[in-house]
């Protein structure tokens, strides 16, 4: 780089630092996908190993996880189409977080129902620190 910009040659040597960088963009993010994988298996075998009636799916659940977050930090660190990594990550995350919504709603239906009849059941029998005693009157 150096010698072509002493050569008077401009366009070679910015186009050369432009390289290395990208080039350097380019490693660290591939640095960090290993990194991600790596830990991803780790936690992911971690947790299958602990036992228990769901460690299996939870570990996939973990592994996956940190797979896709490292995913999105490699390819953002990369340059490699920062706005659809990012769009589709925020995607990805908000439609993970309605469908545990809706497990959730649908799997306690009947533990709501039970909690809004006891709750409207307070509200609807005077407690005696609401009602007035008959000496009051």
């Amino acid at each position: 780089m150096e010698a072509a910009g002493q050569l008077g040659f401009q366009g070679l040597s910015e186009l050369l630092v432009s390289l290395t960088r990208l080039l350097g963009r380019v490693v660290l993010g591939a640095v960090i996908l290993a990194i991600g994988l790596y830990l991803a298996s780790l936690v992911g075998g971690t947790i299958a190993r602990r036992g228990g009636p769901h460690a299996g799916p939870a570990g996939t659940v973990a592994r996956v996880a940190i797979t896709g977050l490292s995913l999105f930090v490699g390819l953002t660190e990369m340059g490699f189409a920062e706005e659809i990594v990012t769009l589709a990550f925020g995607l990805s995350v908000g439609a993970a977080a309605v469908a545990a919504a809706i497990a959730f709603g649908m799997g306690g239906r009947d533990l709501a129902r039970r909690r809004l009849e006891q709750w409207t059941q307070s509200l609807s029998e005077p407690t005696e620190s609401n009602a007035e005693s008959p000496e009051e009157q």
